[in-house]
């Protein structure tokens, strides 16, 4: 099997320690140029920024190959506290090549929701768990 000669952009979303991540991803062996997130709703992050319009989102000219840049969203619990949309759909465009390239991907916030999660304490491990 052989590999793909193009760039594979997309955004996904990370749960790690209950925090959450908008990640925009190029899994492909050529490099990206002119990457655009645009997404169908706002997500309001830590202090009530949206993140959504953060520039990595609206001027990344530049993505190399298998290269991840992960962007902060909140802490789960904070994010599903203020009752946020729930589904979300990213419209991801680039150009390699002197092609234009897009795709599109929806994800269900919901699905980190009540997933348990370790946090770190000075004194001890404990467990969290998220309540809807």
């Amino acid at each position: 099997m052989t590999e793909p000669l193009d760039a594979d952009v997309y955004v996904d979303v990370l749960f790690d320690d209950g925090l959450l991540f908008f990640v925009i991803c190029n899994d492909g062996p050529v490099p990206a140029e002119r990457v655009r997130v645009a997404f169908d709703h706002p997500v309001l992050g830590e202090n009530g920024v949206d993140v959504t319009e953060l520039a990595v989102f609206n001027r990344l000219e530049f993505l190399a190959p298998r290269k991840r840049i992960a962007v902060f969203i909140d802490r789960s619990q904070s994010y599903y506290a203020r009752r946020q949309r729930s589904r979300l759909t990213a419209r991801v465009t680039w150009r390699e090549r002197r092609r234009s390239r897009s795709a599109t991907m929806t994800h269900d916030m919901r699905v980190y929701a009540d997933l348990p999660y370790v946090t770190n304490q000075p004194d001890n491990r404990r467990v969290g768990h998220q309540r809807r």
